[in-house]
């Protein structure tokens, strides 16, 4: 958590070494993320990573100055991520980040596990045999953590082009990826629970068209570290 430097929409700044994302909590506070490549900073030493900032706009080296203050306050680790073929075994169940953690560009790992847990319950009301729910609940989810899945790679891939490319790709591709990932699964057909193949609830609506972080001026507006998270 920082001081809000003025911001009233979620922004990240992209380059070659990092990416610095914040999003408005008031007026008043910002939470933020922070990503560094390997080639600006190795270790747990935070106050390394000023130099992949160092051409950022002055309000990202400032906000990073007044967090780096206090490195109590921080959580650092290593990025990972969760891809396996199967989330479920006899009478046990994965869900969200044990299932498919998923590196945050898109901010969708909190999402991701409560629709696990909506799906699943629906489940579980619906079925007096508990046996097959696992095997169903796997299927039912597995297009949509695909779809996050893919983005997220997408939006990798970009992010490694050199960067005058990735400048003036982003402007394009950010605003289209933004919709593309926050909007439901082509795939929505209904079954009886009141969930769609893609684990939706039916009700569920694509973000408004105003709620873009592509519309806020800032560098490379949408993109995320040049490095692909490791996978286990």
């Amino acid at each position: 958590m920082a001081p809000n430097p003025g911001l009233d929409a979620w922004t990240l700044w992209a380059g070659s070494d990092g990416l610095f994302l914040l999003i408005p909590v008031d007026r008043g506070e910002v939470y933020g993320w922070v990503s560094v490549g390997k080639a600006a900073g190795q270790g747990h030493d935070l106050a390394a990573s000023r130099a992949a900032f160092a051409s950022f706009p002055r309000l990202v080296r400032d906000t990073l100055g007044s967090v780096l203050a206090r490195p109590k306050a921080l959580y650092h680790s290593p990025l990972e991520e969760v891809r396996i073929p199967s989330w479920t075994r006899d009478r046990v169940v994965l869900v969200g980040d044990a299932a498919h953690a998923t590196a945050p560009v898109w901010a969708q790992g909190a999402a991701l596990a409560l629709e696990d847990a909506l799906v699943l319950s629906a489940l579980l009301a619906e079925r007096a045999d508990w046996g097959t729910v696992g095997t169903n609940y796997d299927a039912l989810r597995r297009h949509r953590v695909a779809h996050v899945q893919a983005m997220t790679d997408r939006l990798s891939r970009t992010a490694r082009m050199p960067g005058w490319a990735r400048n003036l790709l982003l402007p394009v591709i950010g605003p289209r990826s933004y919709r593309a990932t926050y909007s439901p699964p082509a795939n929505r057909s209904r079954r009886e629970s009141g969930y769609g193949d893609s684990g939706y609830p039916q009700d569920r609506r694509a973000a408004p068209d105003h709620v873009n972080q592509a519309n806020v001026p800032g560098r490379g507006r949408v993109g995320r570290r040049d490095e692909i998270p490791r996978r286990r």
